[in-house]
């Protein structure tokens, strides 16, 4: 299973970036930059666990799958042992 390519070739902090500018020009409120560089670290830090997490989950599902498959088969091949 490969990984969903990238929708754009941006890097992160770019996309943050342009983001930011479109809803800076679109709110009909004006914000502290402090609030902006917050924001964008929220969005940053937001970022960086969701790939962690995807990564987690990967290993995760890594680790179930060999275990299954390391099983021993079932006796007689059936799962059942009175069905023949």
């Amino acid at each position: 299973m490969t990984p969903a390519p990238p929708s754009s070739t941006l890097p992160p902090s770019a996309l943050f970036a342009k983001g930011i500018d479109d809803l800076r020009q679109r709110v009909s409120f004006s914000l502290l930059q402090a609030d902006w560089t917050e924001y964008r670290q929220n969005l940053e830090q937001s970022a960086n666990d969701v790939t962690s997490l995807q990564a987690r989950l990967l290993q995760l599902y890594k680790d179930d799958y060999s275990a299954q498959i390391q099983k021993p088969p079932i006796q007689g091949g059936f799962l059942w042992q009175g069905v023949r």
